[in-house]
């Protein structure tokens, strides 16, 4: 679909473009403590929710295909692709609630059938920590709309808003005007509530006694025996632990958390701020040293050297190796990553003709 239409502003990887030119997602934390940055998702993230970044002109291109129903001449997408998926593939409740808050009756590939005051309307959400998005068309009224928000804890609501808000200004409904004074007011006091909600169970989930009363400091040249990467088979992906100053951060996989100290070996992971913290032990052998970290259940053991895969190794590493890829104009075959002989990582047999 990206290449016939020529959505090269369009990719199911982020890698593809700049950390610069990616919007990032925000948390509103409070009046006082401001916006909490979220960065933009990883390529592994985004291929484990089936996700994709997308310019907002891209999106127009997009929208419009739907709307005229086939791609353009010779692209291959003709009007039966476009009407296959268009065409209803499964019922659904139009009583049960939607993202769109309209009642929709049926499911096509990759969008909601809807009916918004009596005319279809083809709706799909999407959605990130700290960041939503939600796009629309309308085969009976001629129009679509493609809302990108990335600013505060209500984005789901405003993007479902400004959707419908458009569409009763694009058929002259006679309440438009008075929803739009009605949303002013709603809006703020639907993110003052939903951060109170946040706030109020972070609060209780750290006030349990499992943490000890969070009276544990440790020094910084403490923090320097927990940094490693532990693994096991029960597990998808290695947990990888650093140290930063006076903070341990760490990351499963591709996602990221920080530790906060709470008693002896016993730490609070959380994404940010708004994000009630869960339990991370750390376990000592009988000479007090590090050997594993539980984490919602989980027992992972230190894993001694280096990364023996190719999932052990951290972003940066990778996009390094990508890079000198590029350079060379040759695939790596061999990676080693500690002076260790086991520790390198076999990318490709380098004797296969």
């Amino acid at each position: 679909m990206l290449d016939p239409l020529g959505l090269e502003r369009t990719s199911a990887r982020t890698s593809d473009f700049n950390l610069g030119e990616k919007a990032w997602s925000h948390i509103c934390t409070g009046s006082e403590t401001g916006w909490f940055e979220v960065r933009p998702k990883t390529d592994a993230q985004m291929q484990s929710a089936g996700g994709m970044t997308m310019s907002p002109a891209d999106m127009g291109v997009w929208l419009q295909t739907q709307l005229r129903g086939e791609g353009p001449a010779g692209s291959g997408l003709t009007a039966d692709i476009i009407a296959d998926a268009q065409a209803p593939a499964a019922t659904t409740n139009p009583e049960t609630y939607s993202a769109v808050e309209l009642p929709c009756s049926g499911y096509a590939l990759g969008w909601n059938i809807c009916d918004f005051e009596g005319y279809t309307l083809y709706v799909h959400g999407g959605g990130y920590t700290g960041a939503r998005t939600m796009m629309a068309f309308s085969p009976d009224l001629g129009v679509g709309i493609g809302v990108f928000s990335n600013s505060d804890n209500m984005t789901g609501w405003l993007t479902s808003r400004t959707t419908v808000m458009f569409l009763q200004f694009v058929i002259d409904h006679e309440d438009a005007e008075r929803w739009v004074a009605r949303r002013q007011v709603l809006y703020p006091e639907r993110i003052e509530w939903l951060l109170n909600q946040r706030e109020n169970q972070v609060t209780g989930t750290r006030a349990q006694d499992v943490w000890g009363g969070w009276s544990w400091a440790p020094e910084a040249s403490a923090l320097s025996e927990f940094e490693r990467v532990y693994a096991s088979e029960a597990i998808y992906a290695p947990i990888r632990i650093e140290a930063e100053g006076h903070q341990l951060t760490g990351a499963w996989g591709d996602l990221p958390f920080i530790l906060e100290p709470a008693s002896e070996d016993l730490f609070g992971a959380a994404q940010h701020p708004l994000d009630p913290p869960s339990p991370v032990r750390f376990e000592r052998d009988a000479d007090g040293a590090i050997v594993a970290v539980i984490w919602e259940g989980q027992r992972a053991e230190k894993r001694q050297g280096g990364a023996r895969s190719w999932a052990d190794l951290p972003a940066e590493a990778v996009k390094y190796v990508r890079r000198i890829e590029e350079l060379i104009e040759a695939p790596v075959a061999l990676l080693s990553t500690r002076p260790e002989r086991d520790d390198v990582i076999l990318m490709q047999d380098p004797f296969r003709g």
